[in-house]
């Protein structure tokens, strides 16, 4: 079967290059961050930064929010369907914004989805380590806000496009 011409073009290959890159270091990163929490929170201290956030260990079995407490296996489905869902349109994106950003959102799912598998007695119900507290919003990490910041750079590109 002939390869489409978004698929063969060089600016699309690179796309999808840079795509998996960025999700490579979102995996890298993440991953970096919640073992230092581990070691460095595991004792249950909340670390205060200048009164904008803290650093406080939680794990989480569900979704942001607390939704979905012990959905870890649905959840992770839906992070594999995702994950599959953006290797296939980063096959025919062209631009390099949106390469980066499907890549952070990519990297995001993945990241949680380590812990999904790691961290619990079956295959996806393990809890997902977040690290991160605002006054405002709850516990987060590196791969949860890569993929809000993701989602929210794609939505303003669409609109730029549009």
């Amino acid at each position: 079967m002939p390869e489409t011409d978004a698929e063969s073009s060089p600016q699309s290959r690179r796309a999808f290059v840079l795509g998996g890159a960025t999700a490579a270091i979102v995996i890298v990163v993440d991953r970096i961050t919640k073992v230092w929490a581990l070691n460095a929170l595991a004792d249950g201290d909340i670390v205060p930064i200048e009164g904008i956030l803290s650093f406080d260990l939680a794990f989480n079995t569900g979704a942001a929010y607390g939704l979905l407490k012990g959905g870890g296996s649905f959840i992770a489905v839906g992070a594999i369907v995702a994950t599959g869902l953006i290797i296939y349109a980063l096959r025919s994106v062209e631009g390099r914004f949106e390469a980066i950003t499907l890549g952070a959102i990519m990297g995001g799912a993945l990241g949680n989805l380590i812990d999904r598998i790691a961290r619990g007695p079956g295959l996806f119900d393990g809890a997902v380590v977040d690290w991160i507290e605002t006054p405002l919003w709850p516990n987060f990490n590196i791969a949860d806000s890569a993929i809000v910041v993701g989602a929210v750079l794609l939505v303003l590109a669409a609109f730029r496009r549009g």
